[in-house]
């Protein structure tokens, strides 16, 4: 004769086979860039400073005016915003 089961058993045997098995999964850290160091800036090398006093290192542009600075190229000067150029004279 077959045995008789009780509910409460067929319901622990349901139970059991429906919950899984928690694992716990270990959260790694995100890799993190390294940071870069900055620059200060071309515009340090710009100007001089000198008793208190500040100089340019380089010439300015005539048709752009005072901070456009021109760009020096071997034998001429150019300005890079408004394209005046000026070649140097070799004496």
């Amino acid at each position: 004769m077959p045995e008789e089961i009780s509910l409460e058993e067929i319901e622990e045997e349901e139970a059991e086979e429906e919950e899984p098995e928690e694992v716990e999964e270990e959260e790694t850290p995100e890799p993190t860039k390294p940071k870069k160091k900055r620059d200060k800036g071309k515009k340090y090398e710009l100007y001089e400073v000198k008793d208190g006093e500040v100089n340019r290192l380089k010439k300015a542009c005539p048709r752009c005016g005072p901070g456009i600075f021109m760009a020096d190229h071997g034998e001429r000067l150019a300005c890079g915003k408004c394209g005046y150029t000026e070649f140097k004279t070799t004496e």
